[in-house]
């Protein structure tokens, strides 16, 4: 599978789909403006991962809340009041002169003069919420933009409590006299009892939230609620753990309903795979065999291997070769990598024709002739590319004909077809609790079960990347996803320590801290985290030296000190830079101009005293060259030997003719 598809968060949903059960009533009719079979999948499918728009978070907050203050639900009003009075009394106050700054003091006046516009800049990129050491369980940053509106009134509602954890020193304040009106006070112990029950209480609604999304089906929604926790406390590291403590739980609790409605799509797909058996002779000498059925054996916890093919070469003596003996290859037929991603990014949507459409979902399909991969992906709404997705590639097993894999891959699309109409279609269709689980997977050949669910396994999203080639000063970098894995399922907060590589910087939203060697980091609530690497620019790179380095990455799981890496190289062009001191030099020998020379294309393990040749010449014919800056004689043609990525000098001067 492309690696490209696979980003930000972790696991197959399943996810969305059911959520969508009531959001269509029984029987409901298909939407003439839906995408129809035959049909490429819709432009608006490769933005669906992205976080919404400043303007977009505008339009929806008008939509429900408008754009008077006066008018806002009572906490959120209550709110916005006591902040505005206290950005009031501060300015107004001579104690407080000084005491902001710029950007302090364009919050104040936004928050007055733009209260709409104040709002959605704090869900856009937290702008007003300073407060927080991390602030995105209140931002809109990982909230699809078909969930905006929902996620505005169902979930902003309920940060507006701790929201006001941070509120109640303001109204402490605010019922002092002008001479307790100071900028620096101890006045958070008087109400430090107030915010910690504040914050848990948002917890627990949050909890109570996720519980009821479960309830209702509703996955969703359950998704953005994983991350909702406010683990963050400073100065009680008990209070902290308690908190931590409860996003934990939040994360397991969604992980298990993830894994659950993951491995049933799954079930539901082998189950509805009929048995089918092909046989043909691709040349007069040979036979070929492909045995399949839903019966797969799972090399990995995203990789099953399906069906088995045998060919069969008989002795033969040709005109160009011969066969002595009987010969017999066999090995699994397919390759189905299951997606981890519950969203799907613009380089699969390119080229992906819709195969269905359905009132709560959209199937599509897409042929990729270089790899030869077959992908089938499932959208469990029509707004955004949620939901599940598979492909299909040759696995060790002998090739298969044009005709053959042709008839393989249609039976495949009608048992994904199936699959999905069996979870998702209809009044009655499956839920989570409704449809059994089947027997686990097969492991590997060779691998006991109970010896696979001990140890914990790391890996990488994209396992393998091309190799960088820097050509510039703006290079593009590179993102993986890194997962620790045990019992087959993603960790959710497992601690990880990444070693940084000798160039580039690496860098994590879920970062926790580092040093020089290393960049210390969590897994998110479904089990991943996503790790950003950006190379040095063209003269960076010029600067350090070598035109090749070799960039490792490598990611070790702090419990279990399993380890998995990820090697590429990066390259810059070689050559020769020449600069002068002087564009313009008087047509007299008394002025030089210093030329300035640099060699770069020395490998990264090369011998650092090599020396290259590199030869300068006078192409005007009025002038020489020297190594002395003082002596007039010279050179029109200067051969030199010149270390790689060291500065070396030469004197011009003009004689004339």
């Amino acid at each position: 599978m492309n690696p490209i598809r696979r980003a930000l968060y972790l696991f197959i949903c399943l996810l969305s789909a059911v959520s969508l059960l009531s959001a269509y009533p029984a029987g409901a009719q298909e939407d003439p403006s839906w995408p129809q079979p035959g049909e490429p999948v819709p432009e608006q499918f490769a933005f669906s991962g992205e976080p919404p728009s400043l303007e977009e978070i505008t339009e929806a907050f008008l939509k429900a809340y408008g754009g008077e203050p006066s008018f806002w639900p009572e906490e959120l009003r209550h709110i916005h009041e006591v902040q505005v009075a206290f950005n009031k009394r501060a300015l107004a106050s001579p104690k407080f002169k000084g005491q902001f700054g710029q950007e302090a003091l364009a919050k104040m006046t936004a928050q007055e003069k733009d209260p709409v516009g104040y709002w959605s800049r704090c869900l856009h990129d937290g702008w007003g919420f300073e407060e927080w050491f991390n602030h995105d369980h209140l931002t809109v940053q990982r909230v699809p933009r078909a969930l905006l509106d929902r996620f505005m009134a169902e979930v902003f509602p309920l940060t507006w409590r701790d929201i006001r954890s941070v509120v109640h020193v303001k109204e402490f304040m605010l019922e002092l006299s002008d001479k307790q009106f100071v900028p620096y006070n101890d006045y958070d112990s008087k109400v430090l009892d107030l915010r910690k029950r504040d914050v848990q209480m948002y917890n627990s609604m949050v909890e109570e939230a996720a519980e009821r999304y479960i309830k209702d089906n509703d996955f969703l929604m359950l998704l953005l609620m994983s991350e909702r926790i406010d683990s963050n406390w400073v100065g009680d590291e008990s209070f902290e753990a308690s908190l931590l403590e409860q996003a934990k739980r939040l994360s397991e609790k969604v992980q298990g309903v993830v894994s659950d409605m993951d491995r049933r799509f799954r079930s539901a797909f082998y189950r509805a795979f009929p048995g089918r058996t092909y046989s043909w002779n691709a040349e007069p000498w040979s036979e070929d065999h492909v045995v399949l059925n839903g019966k797969p054996v799972q090399k990995e916890p995203d990789i099953d291997l399906l069906g088995t093919s045998i060919r069969i070469e008989h002795p033969y003596i040709g005109e160009k070769f011969t066969i002595q003996e009987q010969k017999v290859v066999s090995g699994p037929t397919l390759k189905l990598q299951w997606g981890t991603a519950p969203s799907h990014s613009a380089e699969f949507d390119k080229g992906a024709v819709v195969e269905k459409v359905a009132p709560r979902y959209m199937i599509a399909r897409k042929q990729d002739g270089e790899s030869r991969e077959f992908i089938l992906s499932l959208y469990l709404d029509h707004l955004s590319g949620f939901g599940h997705e598979v492909s299909f590639a040759p696995a060790e097993g002998p090739p298969l004909s044009e005709g053959i894999r042709a008839e393989i891959m249609e039976v495949i699309t009608e048992a994904f077809l199936e699959a999905a109409d069996m979870l998702y279609s209809g009044s009655m269709a499956v839920t989570a609790k409704d449809l059994p689980l089947t027997e686990e997977l097969a492991p590997q050949p060779g691998e006991r079960k109970s010896e696979a669910k001990k140890a914990r396994k790391v890996t990488f999203d994209p396992p393998t990347v091309n190799d960088l080639h820097v050509d510039h000063e703006l290079p593009e970098g590179r993102s993986f996803s890194v997962v620790v894995w045990e019992d087959g399922r993603p960790v959710p907060q497992a601690r990880v320590a990444i070693r940084k590589p000798e160039v580039g910087v690496l860098s994590s939203r879920t970062a926790e801290g580092g040093d020089e060697k290393w960049l210390h980091l969590r897994t998110g609530p479904l089990g991943e985290a996503v790790i950003n690497y950006m190379p040095p620019s063209l003269s960076e790179l010029k600067m350090m030296g070598p035109s090749q380095w070799r960039v490792n990455i490598v990611a070790e799981d702090q419990e279990s000190g399993s380890k998995a890496s990820v090697t590429f190289k990066m390259t810059r062009p070689p050559g020769l830079d020449v600069a002068v001191e002087h564009p313009v030099l008087p047509a007299d020998p008394g002025f030089q101009n210093i030329l300035r020379l640099r060699f770069d294309g020395r490998g990264p393990e090369g011998d650092p005293d090599e020396r290259f040749r590199v030869k300068v010449t006078v192409m005007s014919g009025n002038g020489s060259l020297s190594t002395d800056p003082e002596g007039y004689g010279g050179k029109s043609a200067f051969a030199m030997e010149v270390k790689a990525d060291v500065d070396h000098v030469l004197y011009y001067r003009w004689f004339g003719p």
